[in-house]
């Protein structure tokens, strides 16, 4: 819970201030403090992206061991977790460690890809779960 809202903090903020506010601000007056007030979110915002990264692998991690209950509909929800944990972990090494496992021009060319790939099967999991009934739970 702490981690969503971190998150939602952060994406605010980058938002509001960086990409409205500062960009406004700069356009009337090109000061070069508000360039190194963008160079020191972004900098706060790597660092703290790095705790949020390990908690949605672990999350992830944990989510495919947990549904793996046999059921041939868990399973497309464990597949969605495995998918998201090596997502989260190639993205992590790729940030943090210097391995180039998932660059930052190959993930963004690819993250509405992952998203589709990742909610997709989601919902689809949540209504056929619902739909199936108590037993299926």
């Amino acid at each position: 819970m702490i981690g969503e809202r971190l998150e939602i903090g952060l994406r605010s903020v980058e938002l509001i201030w960086t990409q409205v506010e500062l960009p406004a601000a700069y356009a009337r007056a090109p000061d070069p403090a508000i360039l190194d007030r963008v160079a020191t979110f972004q900098s706060v915002q790597h660092a703290l992206y790095l705790p949020l990264g390990l908690s949605v692998l672990v999350g992830s991690v944990l989510g495919a061991w947990l549904f793996a209950t046999g059921r041939s509909l868990d399973r497309v929800i464990q597949i969605v977790f495995v998918l998201n944990a090596l997502r989260n972990a190639t993205r992590l090494l790729t940030v943090y460690a210097g391995w180039p496992l998932f660059p930052a021009a190959a993930y963004d060319a690819a993250y509405f890809a992952l998203v589709v790939a990742f909610y997709g099967p989601v919902a689809y999991w949540l209504v056929k779960r619902d739909a199936a009934g108590p037993a299926a739970r």
